[in-house]
């Protein structure tokens, strides 16, 4: 009854474009880990992106961009508490 929804027409350069996208940001994620990270962060952070390869590419992605936002207001905010001193 439901064999006729397994079937799905996708073409072989559709099945390469599906593995390879997430696969090259898995292996972005990695090589950014190594040249950015240092010590137990480093392992920490390459155990995550290899037990949990896409969710933990994107967690580190989002971490790093929220840690570089803050880093951004606090040296914007920084002047500011100079001035009031």
């Amino acid at each position: 009854m439901l064999s006729h929804l397994l079937y799905v027409d996708i073409s072989p350069l559709q099945i390469a474009l599906i593995v390879s996208i997430p696969f090259l940001f898995i292996i972005f994620a990695i090589f950014r880990i190594l040249k950015k990270e240092t010590g137990i962060e480093r392992i920490l952070w390459i155990a995550v992106v290899l037990f949990f390869p896409f969710l933990g590419a994107v967690i580190y992605f989002i971490m790093k961009y929220l840690d570089r936002e803050k880093r951004k207001s606090l040296e914007t905010r920084e002047p500011i508490d100079r001035l009031e001193q």
